[in-house]
C-alpha cells in the first residue's frame, strides 16, 4: 500500500529533518487521531511525504509500533483545540528514504481526487490510484522506483 502524510515544517532544525532525513534510524510518528489508518500500515508499505503541493520524499516502512514514551521523546506533544493533548505515539520505522519532487497534481490525476484535495493527516492512496499503478507499473515498488527517477508515465 501507498500512504500519504503531510509535513508542516521542512526546516533544517525541524522534526522531519531530525527524525527522518538526518537520523541514523529514521522514524516518523502518527497521532492518535489516525490510529485506524496506522493499524493498516505494514512492513513494506510506502509513505509519501507531502508539503506545499508536492511529494518531496518517499520511505519504505520497516516496522510499526505504538510507543508513547518514545513519541514524547522524539516529537513532544501538542494541544489540539478540540481533542486536547495529542502525541505521535503511532511510530513508523523507515528505510530507503529518498528525496523527490513530484507535483501532487500527478496523484490527483491518477486517483481522481478533486483539484481542491490536499493531505492533512495520513491517508491511503485510493483504489483507483492503486489500479493505475498495477496497470502501468505492475508493482508499487516499481512505481516508487520510477518516481525516484523522475518518471511518471501512463497518464
Amino acid at each position: 500500500m501507498i500512504y500519504f502524510t503531510s509535513i508542516n515544517d521542512l526546516s533544517s532544525n525541524g522534526k522531519f529533518d531530525k527524525n527522518v532525513l538526518s537520523a541514523t534510524k529514521p522514524v516518523w510518528g502518527i497521532t492518535e487521531l489516525s490510529s485506524s489508518t496506522f493499524k493498516r500500515i505494514k512492513k513494506g508499505d510506502f509513505i509519501l511525504f507531502y508539503y506545499s503541493g508536492k511529494i518531496f520524499c518517499s520511505a519504505e516502512v520497516l516496522k510499526t509500533e505504538v510507543n508513547i514514551d518514545l513519541s514524547i521523546e522524539l516529537f513532544g506533544s501538542f494541544n489540539h483545540s478540540f481533542k486536547g493533548e495529542l502525541k505521535w505515539s503511532n511510530i513508523l520505522w523507515l528505510k530507503n528514504i529518498t528525496l523527490m519532487d513530484i507535483d501532487f497534481s500527478f496523484f490527483k490525476n491518477i486517483s481522481g481526487y478533486s483539484d481542491k484535495y490536499s493531505i492533512r493527516r495520513i491517508i491511503a492512496l485510493n483504489e483507483k490510484g492503486h489500479e493505475f499503478i498495477k496497470k502501468n507499473y505492475n508493482t508499487e515498488l516499481e512505481f516508487i522506483l520510477k518516481l525516484k527517477n523522475g518518471t511518471q508515465q501512463g497518464i
